[in-house]
């Protein structure tokens, strides 16, 4: 086996160099799998043995097609309202912990970059900069309520209002709603999660839905509705010297559908919408350390109103058993 108190060091130092790293707009909600065994993105419901613990942190990114100048100048020469932005970045940490062989405890905490950030309004654009920020965390509980070859796990959790909510642009105004690291909402958590497992594959599904209240700037941002399937082959182990090396190939569907941010009960019909990525993924796993990649091709991308097409997602993660 590694040695534990130098992975931790290891782990220690990669969330440095994340935090030190310089995200709203419809991108896939990373509640994800441990990273260690089974799907990357897709929520599984097998849980960790009593008493052990996951620690992960990762990088998600999303990129958007901009609008173009002159899609810009046909929004203000119709004086209507558009926003677009050059990308989404989450670096996030995790950790998950086994409370018994059947319930987990899982929180994630991310850091927010949305870069690019343009609005139309009054006949104008404004470039109004990047919104960079702390976002909100989730703590979330997984109880498998059926074992057998096919296991079956109910979800319940909560996303807490500690992200940052009062980023300015270039010139000094604060940003809408949606486009802050933060909510400043309390939005409760619900889903199910089904899998089946045989000896060198497992196939995993789960969807969730997450209930948005109202929060700062008196903005409740949507709903938000996540869905994943995934199939995941392990290759069978080699050793190198006294440690065991492990690869896997995953596939997953994750899509997400996000309704429309209201204020003030307007809703804004430029904003959320249903997006669905074909995501295959690999899985390097040395005895309790894994490192995971997954690159996200949209499928679907069907938005509400005016909104930049989302481009490709890239997902990569460290994980750690102890």
């Amino acid at each position: 086996m590694l040695n534990k108190s130098l992975v931790i060091k290891l782990l220690v130092v990669l969330l440095s160099c994340f935090s030190a790293a310089s995200a709203c707009s419809c991108g896939t909600e990373v509640l994800g799998g441990y990273g260690i065994g089974g799907p990357i993105l897709t929520m599984p419901a097998y849980t960790l043995p009593k008493g052990k613990i996951v620690l992960g942190t990762g990088l998600q990114y999303n990129n958007f097609k901009q609008f173009s100048n002159s899609t810009l100048n046909a929004l203000n020469r119709r004086d209507l309202h558009g926003h677009s932005q050059d990308s989404l970045m989450v670096n996030f940490v995790s950790a998950a912990y086994g409370m018994t062989d059947d319930l987990d405890l899982i929180l994630n905490y991310p850091y927010r970059y949305i870069y690019g950030l343009k609005a139309t309004g009054h006949g104008s654009t404004v470039d109004q900069g990047n919104s960079i920020g702390f976002g909100d965390l989730t703590l979330l509980a997984k109880y498998r309520v059926y074992k057998q070859q096919t296991q079956v796990a109910i979800l319940g959790g909560m996303r807490f209002p500690t992200g940052q909510t009062n980023e300015r642009d270039e010139f000094g105004f604060k940003l809408a709603a949606d486009d802050q690291p933060g909510t400043g909402s309390w939005d409760p958590i619900m889903g199910l999660a089904i899998s089946r497992l045989y000896k060198q594959m497992s196939f995993d599904l789960n969807a969730s839905y997450r209930l948005s209240n109202q929060g700062s700037q008196d903005t409740i941002v949507g709903d938000l509705f996540s869905y994943n399937i995934a199939t995941t082959y392990n290759f069978k182990h080699s050793m190198i010297k006294d440690h065991k090396l492990k690869p896997s190939l995953i596939v997953e569907l994750n899509g997400v559908w996000q309704e429309k941010t209201e204020f003030e009960t307007l809703k804004d019909g430029n904003h959320g919408g249903n997006l669905l990525y074909l995501s295959p993924g690999l899985r390097l796993s040395l005895d309790d350390l894994a490192l995971n990649f997954s690159l996200g091709f949209p499928l679907l991308n069907d938005l509400n109103g005016l909104q930049p097409e989302a481009g490709i997602q890239l997902f990569t993660s460290l994980n750690c058993l102890i």
